[in-house]
C-alpha cells in the first residue's frame, strides 16, 4: 500500500510540475506581446530576441521533461493492467468460472510475459479443465522463472503421476523436496509412484517419512504397504 501512495504522489509532483509549466509558458507568452505593443522598435528588437530565446528554451526543457515522463505513466498504467486482469483472474478461479480465469491469465501473460504467478494459476486452471499436457508448460514456464518456486515442483508431479508418467514425476517431486524437505504430501505422492512402478521398498520408505510428518495419508498407505509386504 506504501508503495501505491509513494507512486501516486510521484505522479501529482509530475502533474504538479506540468501544470507550473504551462502557467509560466502562458504568462511569458502574454509578456512578450505587451512588450510587442509598449516598446520602442530598437529596445524591442533585442528584448525579444532575449526574451524569445529564453522561452525556446524554456519550451525545450519542458518537452525533455514530458517526454522522460511518458515512459513512467505507461508504465503505471501497464502495472494497473496487469493488476486488475491478475485479481480478475483468480477471483474467477476462486468461483470456479475457470473459461474467464483462463482469458484474465492470458491478458495478464500477454502484458506481462514473466509474471510466474499469472503462468502458475493459469497452470492450477488447466488443471481444472484436465488440460494436464497445458498445464505443465505453464508450470515448466514458472521454474524457468523462478526456479525456488516449489509449489511449481508439486504441480509437475502430480500432473506426470496422473499421466503415468512415473520417472518424471518422482524427478519433479524430488526437486520439491530438496526446497522444502518436510512436506509429508511430497513423500506420499513421490510413495505412489514408486509403489506403481513395483518399487515397493522405496515406496514403503518414502510413505512411513510421509506419516512421520504428520500427513494421515501416508500414514495409511505405510500401514496397507507393510501388510502387503508382509
Amino acid at each position: 500500500m506504501s508503495k501505491q501512495n509513494s507512486q501516486s504522489n510521484e505522479n501529482k509532483k509530475d502533474y504538479l510540475a506540468i501544470g507550473v509549466f504551462t502557467v509560466v509558458l502562458l504568462l511569458l507568452t502574454v509578456s512578450t506581446i505587451y512588450l510587442v505593443r509598449t516598446t520602442k522598435k530598437d529596445t524591442f528588437n533585442y528584448s525579444f530576441r532575449a526574451v524569445f530565446k529564453w522561452i525556446d528554451n524554456y519550451w525545450h526543457e519542458g518537452k525533455r521533461f514530458i517526454e522522460s515522463k511518458k515512459g513512467t505513466w505507461s508504465t503505471s498504467k501497464k502495472e494497473k493492467e496487469i493488476i486488475k486482469h491478475y485479481r480478475t483472474g483468480h477471483s474467477l478461479y476462486r468461483g470456479k468460472k475457470y473459461s474467464g480465469a483462463l482469458h484474465e491469465f492470458d491478458k495478464t501473460i500477454e502484458l506481462d510475459p514473466n509474471n510466474y504467478l499469472a503462468h502458475f494459476w493459469r497452470g492450477r486452471t488447466y488443471i481444472k479443465i484436465k488440460r494436464y499436457r497445458e498445464a505443465t508448460i505453464d508450470f515448466q514456464t514458472v521454474i524457468k522463472i523462478k526456479p525456488d518456486y516449489a509449489e511449481a515442483y508439486d504441480n509437475m508431479g502430480w500432473l506426470y503421476l496422473q499421466l503415468d508418467e512415473y520417472d518424471e514425476s518422482i524427478k519433479y517431486l524430488s526437486q520439491s523436496l530438496q526446497l522444502k524437505p518436510n512436506d509429508g504430501w511430497v513423500y506420499y505422492t513421490r510413495g505412489r509412484c514408486y509403489f506403481n512402478k513395483g518399487d515397493l521398498e522405496k515406496a514403503l520408505k518414502d510413505t512411513k517419512t510421509s506419516c512421520s510428518l504428520g500427513y494421515k495419508k501416508g500414514c495409511q498407505a505405510y500401514k496397507d504397504l507393510r501388510e502387503e509386504i508382509s
